[in-house]
């Protein structure tokens, strides 16, 4: 009944097109609660909302991208790219699914770093130089590539949150080698790759190896689980048993990451959980394809490339409200700003934030994701790998 409504609505994720039983609608939802998890992680704040165990680890979410990242390709593309689908027409689709929105928002921040370099320095409103910490000038190719966190491991630069698309291509290049060059046994060897990163995941301290590592340690086991779920998906399980099983795992998910943050640890919970959902028999994924959480996958990319841009301009105008008031509104530390102002103004500050990356989200999407996404399924319906690009994800 779920799946009816929603897909029945003006075009969340595929106007005028029916599902498929590998859609995976539920999981699509659960990309846009994580892609909102990114950004509220990334609003600072002097409140107990914005601390704790949990929030601080929201970070997690992206590897829950990975996990879920790997099962969608596997199951979009994996049988494609063994029966001989070009390596290269698979890439140049899947980059180009990407990369409009992400020059996009690089384009946005060069152009306010050039509107700042013509009026002077902005230290008093970012706390640096134009074209200073993590926006150099020498690291705008390997961005606009999407190369970035290989060329410039743990830099992070521009728009940080595209670090993950960064390693994301290299992933899509990886498993395409490993289906096109060992057939089935390549997910195999793509699990192997994803345990060997895992354990190499527990004992790495720098940003610029885990990078790598969480990417590999999870799309290989996302890849893996989607074999899994080939073997398992006939499976007779009752809708009470099914709203258990969810229930529970995403209790298990909130208490590992409150209480065993280990990645290598938290991709074997996120695999359980996609595997549970992916089933769509539970309570919660009767509530997940529900329209206002299908809107939420629908721009999920999109949320999680413009929610940088449109909090850190938040901040600047705060920053500015606040030299021209003398209220106490934001204050900086080293070079992140925090909400000092009174808790109640501060939670509708946060809302704001929130809400505003969500709208500017719907207006990315409507006219530079969803083009593009069109555009790449016109070119996979040439090469013969329509339903494939329908299906895949946007990371």
């Amino acid at each position: 009944m779920f799946v009816r409504k929603a897909c029945a609505m003006p075009h969340p994720a595929d106007l005028a097109e029916s599902p498929t039983p590998d859609r995976f609608l539920a999981l699509d939802s659960w990309r846009g609660i994580a892609a909102l998890g990114v950004a509220y992680y990334h609003i600072r704040g002097i409140y107990w909302w914005l601390d704790g165990p949990f929030y601080i680890r929201l970070d997690f979410a992206v590897d829950f991208f990975f996990v879920l990242s790997g099962f969608v390709i596997a199951a979009a593309y994996g049988d494609k790219l063994r029966q001989g689908f070009g390596i290269g027409k698979f890439m140049f689709l899947r980059y180009m699914r990407l990369w409009p929105l992400h020059v996009f928002v690089i384009g946005l921040l060069v152009a306010m770093e050039l509107v700042f370099l013509a009026l002077g320095s902005f230290e008093g409103l970012a706390g640096r130089e134009p074209f200073g910490f993590r926006r150099e000038w020498w690291t705008l190719p390997a961005t606009l590539a999407l190369v970035q966190d290989y060329l410039h491991p743990g830099l992070r630069p521009w728009n940080s949150a595209s670090w993950s698309i960064s390693i994301e291509v290299g992933l899509y290049l990886m498993a395409a080698l490993l289906w096109r060059g060992f057939g089935r046994w390549g997910t195999g060897v793509a699990l192997a790759i994803a345990l060997a990163a895992g354990v190499a995941l527990l004992g790495a301290e720098e940003r610029a190896s885990m990078d790598i590592l969480r990417g590999l340690a999870g799309f290989g086991l996302g890849m893996a689980l989607y074999e899994l779920w080939l073997r398992v998906r006939g499976f007779a399980l009752t809708a009470a048993w099914a709203s258990l099983a969810e229930i529970a795992l995403v209790v298990l998910m909130v208490l590992t990451i409150i209480y065993l943050p280990v990645r290598g640890v938290a991709d074997l919970v996120f695999a359980a959980l996609i595997l549970a959902f992916a089933f769509e028999r539970g309570v919660l994924s009767r509530l997940l394809l529900m329209p206002g959480f299908f809107w939420l996958g629908t721009l999920s990319y999109s949320i999680y490339l413009v929610h940088g841009f449109v909090i850190g301009r938040s901040y600047d105008a705060l920053i500015v409200l606040q030299s021209l008031t003398g209220w106490e509104l934001v204050s900086q530390r080293g070079r992140v700003a925090m909400l000092v102002m009174h808790p109640a103004l501060g939670a509708l500050a946060m809302a704001a934030m929130l809400a505003g990356s969500v709208l500017a989200a719907y207006f990315t999407w409507r006219w530079i994701e969803e083009p593009a996404r069109r555009w790449s399924k016109r070119k996979a319906a040439a090469w013969g790998a329509p339903e494939a690009e329908r299906r895949a994800p946007w990371k």
